[in-house]
């Protein structure tokens, strides 16, 4: 008798529809990291470099507006302060937008989850080559491992292929990628036309490559634009960009660290250093740049007379010696003077005599205020916490928690 239903597991074809780890793309994403431009060039977030360039900020069109001068070398550079981090085992999915306008000769534009040795973009290098990247610093040094448009696996996207959709740089495009690592799985990347994701070319790895196809892939956002030569001059527009997590992020596996005041210090009626903590610059021999730090809360031990406290983020210290903290990538300062700046992102009172009062950490969220170093100045903003008495002198100490997620 045949059997009522088929033995062969229903299958789904291989499009949008499905992951990075070929999951059907039921569930709600968990963004990680999205910024816009509508209002500025979102300081606490960006950083910006230029060389005979310019990022300036086009509110007009919600944008970052990349341009460089006619003049070999010339180049502009905006790209995300701190990390996105991955999460092995879920599908990172990037979305960027931008307007790459006229191809110029020996104008190169770029915009991808990249740094400046690992990562994943799309490149207009001149007026006829366009290609998908793959850079990778596994050999020592970054490589990129270019796929020119008439290559590309699944559509070539000239009018020809299984969208027949035909690219043009020059008006407003949609870049997705979405990514496995584990150091090996598969790279999709494409474009979003008309609502509908048209994957393009497909980086194979596993069971192909033999070693990582890139050395980590917790990675920022980055757009950037360069001169070849000193003829013409380019420009373009950066404008939104979004990374989620597919199957979503579990915070509780990252590992918990802690820095404290070992003495007792006397808050005045000024504003007080207790102690600040920053990323170093790297951890066991490797940089620290793929490393994300989520703060837990804060505890106040105050004396005999009442405390503000403010939680500082890029504030300028003196002196005091910054030391690692065991198994952490963070160092801490506990001897310092605070100095000036930065920007509060909380205050509250400590009562006198507060035994080992305790807060959350809901006003700091770690892409919006990244402990991590710049990956283009080298900068390593600080958290602080400063006290100031509400009366008179207050012998008190302070501590902040925090989670590590590498």
């Amino acid at each position: 008798m045949a059997a009522e239903f088929p033995t062969a597991a229903t299958r789904y074809a291989d499009t949008a529809n499905l992951d990075a780890f070929s999951r059907l793309r039921v569930s709600d994403p968990v963004t990680i990291w999205d910024s816009t431009f509508v209002y500025d060039l979102q300081p606490n977030l960006f950083t910006t470099a230029v060389t005979n360039g310019t990022v300036a900020h086009s509110p007009n069109n919600s944008s970052a507006q990349l341009s460089v001068t006619a003049n070999t070398g010339a180049s502009a550079v905006i790209m995300s302060k701190g990390y996105v981090r991955y999460q092995p085992g879920h599908s990172q999915l990037v979305l960027m937008t931008s307007i790459f306008g006229a191809a110029t000769a020996n104008i190169v534009k770029r915009q991808g989850y990249f740094d400046a040795l690992d990562g994943i973009f799309l490149e207009q290098n001149g007026t006829t080559d366009v290609a998908f990247v793959r850079r990778t610093s596994t050999s020592g040094s970054a490589v990129d491992n270019r796929v020119v448009q008439a290559s590309w696996s699944i559509d070539p996207m000239n009018g020809s292929g299984p969208s027949w959709v035909t690219l043009d740089l020059s008006k407003c495009q949609i870049v997705v990628v979405d990514l496995q690592w584990l150091g090996m799985g598969r790279v999709r990347v494409g474009f979003d036309v008309g609502g509908i994701i048209y994957y393009c070319h497909e980086f194979m790895c596993a069971n192909v490559l033999t070693v990582p196809y890139m050395k980590q892939a917790s990675l920022p956002v980055r757009w950037e634009i360069r001169n070849l030569s000193n003829t013409s001059i380019g420009s373009m527009l950066a404008t939104c960009s979004s990374v989620l997590s597919e199957g979503g992020f579990q915070t509780e596996r990252g590992s918990g660290f802690a820095t404290i005041n070992t003495a007792d210090i006397s808050v005045t009626t000024a504003k007080t250093h207790l102690v600040s903590i920053r990323m170093g610059t790297t951890f066991n021999g490797v940089s620290t740049r793929g490393i994300m730090v989520m703060i837990r809360d804060y505890q106040i031990l105050s004396g005999t007379n009442a405390l503000l406290i403010e939680v500082i983020y890029g504030g300028t210290i003196t002196g005091g010696s910054w030391v690692a903290v065991t198994g952490a990538a963070c160092e801490s300062n506990i001897t310092a003077t605070w100095s000036t700046g930065g920007s509060t992102l909380a205050s509250f009172f400590v009562g006198s005599s507060g035994a080992g009062t305790r807060t959350s950490s809901n006003a700091v969220a770690p892409f919006s205020f990244p402990i991590s170093v710049d990956p283009l100045t080298g900068a390593q903003p600080i958290l602080s916490l400063v006290a100031t008495s509400v009366n008179a002198t207050s012998l008190s100490r302070g501590a902040i928690n925090w989670v590590e997620f590498r």
